[in-house]
């Protein structure tokens, strides 16, 4: 836990106990997975209480920051929803082959191996972006700034992914 936006860290909950290889934190509710315990575990008092969520294997994980208990998963190249702090899991719908989901406080996020998608809300279409990527392997949103990691290095938008700047190559 940080007090500090990161410049200081204490450690909190499930020291020593869990390796969380992802985890996101929208409000009070946390979703991480647990790499060495081979599972998904979920809290949602600030990380106090964790349960172990039934989950598909997934590739993407992202949590609605506007409302508590909605989570996105990508898996098997399906778009996944629940609704209901991950309950449950349905299809919903999105473009096939997606791998990697973000949810910001503006739009939703969902890659392929070079291909960017976008949309506003779940229920409204998913359109293409422009910028292609070459095997997209991490992606980060926070507003309208997206920032994808593919084989040539680090491509920063901050105009919810219209154009794109390359930061750093890869060597």
């Amino acid at each position: 836990m940080s007090s500090d936006n990161g410049g200081t860290w204490i450690p909190d909950s499930l020291t020593g106990e869990v390796d969380f290889h992802l985890l996101e934190v929208a409000g009070s509710t946390m979703v991480g997975v647990a790499a060495n315990l081979g599972m998904v575990l979920a809290s949602d008092d600030r990380g106090n209480t964790w349960s172990s969520l039934e989950v598909p294997n997934l590739t993407g994980l992202s949590l609605n920051p506007a409302t508590a208990g909605e989570i996105l998963l990508a898996s098997a190249g399906l778009l996944m929803l629940s609704t209901d702090a991950g309950l449950t899991f349905s299809p919903t719908e999105a473009p096939p082959g997606v791998f990697l989901v973000e949810w910001s406080s503006s739009n939703i996020f969902l890659a392929t191996g070079s291909t960017l998608y976008r949309s506003s809300a779940i229920g409204s279409p998913f359109v293409a972006l422009s910028q292609e990527f070459t095997n997209a392997s991490h992606m980060a949103a926070l507003s309208d700034t997206v920032i994808v990691l593919d084989d040539q290095g680090v491509h920063v938008s901050d105009d919810g992914g219209d154009t794109f700047t390359l930061l750093s190559g890869r060597s």
